[in-house]
């Protein structure tokens, strides 16, 4: 939630492997909502739970391929806006939740801070409207912390009884001013096709396996094969050891694919930097001093420029490397914006200071711009 994108760059920020859906502000800078869910889902957006307006900003989907339909409704409330009418939007999508039986995850940040139970009346009023149709939070220590203050503002609502077969918790990073938050359905991820393991077999061709191969070949006693006479059946023989010998001292393990960075430039050095750094972040929390502070945004500060004048070094070096490749060129400044290309086409688009959809305008108006492009350039 309070994603900040627009409609140039809600493309850009979708994970490999994922598709994302998002609500994002036509008319002006911030909030945003976006779900972003593994390609091998099949779901079907919920537009009665995805909202955009002043006091609500939602977008929602419920998952098919599960054994179970799942609804997931990303929110969030901007600060300061009226409640009421936050709880009205939220009455309805929680009673067609309740007429339909569905499981249902309600997520973000609704800037309501449940630690504030007792004593604020909109929060109880707020928690006690999540209660009442069974939805209860998983999330309850504070989200959003500072020297001055803690609130728990973020959260996964969810109305499953069976709480026994959830995980949920904090991860304490500093990605954003927010921790983020998470929760898991084991028995969703026990008895769903759609959470493959990505795993990979291989062999692992060390210098210690080849020798041994390799020794292993020279003491081989190979008798049986150069006495049969026949030439296919001789070769067959002959590759049936040799196959088995390699298998023995190159045998197939299994995998399981972790995270690589697309980041060609972040060095295993770099990387142990930014998890010190992520330590001493958790250290600052837990012993808010001023000192850890100090310690810890100094550290950040540095290894910041450090990361910037990395990357800023490697696609330089790349860019001279290829200076002469324009299509190589090319593929970097893709790779540096994260692009990818998505079928998707603008609907619209502003000619002479006017917004306009006539398909038969845009297209003389592009070949316009293309025909008049060489001769303005030569004048």
């Amino acid at each position: 939630s309070e994603t900040w994108l627009s409609e140039h760059n809600s493309d850009l920020l979708c994970l490999p492997g994922c598709v994302m859906e998002s609500r994002i502000r036509g008319d002006r800078a911030g909030g945003g909502v976006s779900l972003i869910l593994r390609d091998s889902l099949r779901y079907k957006v919920r537009d009665d739970f995805s909202k955009s307006s002043d006091c609500i900003e939602s977008v929602s989907v419920e998952i098919t391929s599960l054994d179970r339909r799942v609804i997931v409704v990303a929110v969030y409330r901007p600060p300061g806006t009226d409640i009421d009418s936050f709880s009205d939007s939220l009455t309805e999508f929680l009673s067609i939740i309740k007429r339909e039986k569905k499981l249902a995850y309600i997520l973000g940040d609704f800037n309501l801070d449940l630690t504030k139970y007792d004593n604020h009346l909109p929060t109880s009023e707020f928690y006690d409207l999540m209660y009442s149709f069974s939805f209860l939070p998983v999330i309850t220590k504070p989200t959003r912390v500072t020297a001055s203050s803690s609130t728990l503002i973020d959260n996964i609502f969810m109305n499953d009884p069976d709480i026994s077969q959830h995980s949920s918790g904090i991860m304490y990073t500093d990605i954003s001013d927010h921790f983020p938050v998470f929760a898991l359905n084991h028995s969703v991820l026990k008895s769903s096709n759609s959470y493959p393991r990505s795993e990979r077999t291989f062999r692992l061709y060390s210098d210690s396996n080849i020798r041994k191969f390799t020794d292993a070949l020279r003491v081989y006693n190979w008798a049986t094969v150069l006495s049969i006479e026949n030439t296919q059946e001789a070769y067959t023989a002959f590759h049936n050891a040799l196959l088995g010998l390699h298998n023995h001292h190159f045998p197939l393990k299994k995998s399981t694919s972790r995270y690589q960075s697309r980041k060609p430039w972040l060095t295993e050095g770099l990387r142990n930097s930014i998890k010190l750094k992520n330590q001493l972040y958790i250290r600052y929390h837990k012993f808010p001093t001023d000192e850890n502070n100090a310690i810890y945004r100094n550290y950040k500060r540095q290894l910041n420029n450090l990361l910037k004048a990395t990357e800023r070094a490697h696609y330089d070096e790349m860019f001279r490397a290829n200076q002469t490749n324009l299509k190589k060129s090319w593929d970097l400044i893709r790779e540096i914006l994260n692009h990818k290309q998505t079928s998707s086409f603008p609907k619209s688009f502003r000619i002479d200071d006017q917004l306009t959809t006539d398909s038969d305008l845009i297209c003389n108006k592009f070949n316009e711009q293309y025909i008049n492009t060489g001769p303005g350039l030569a004048e």
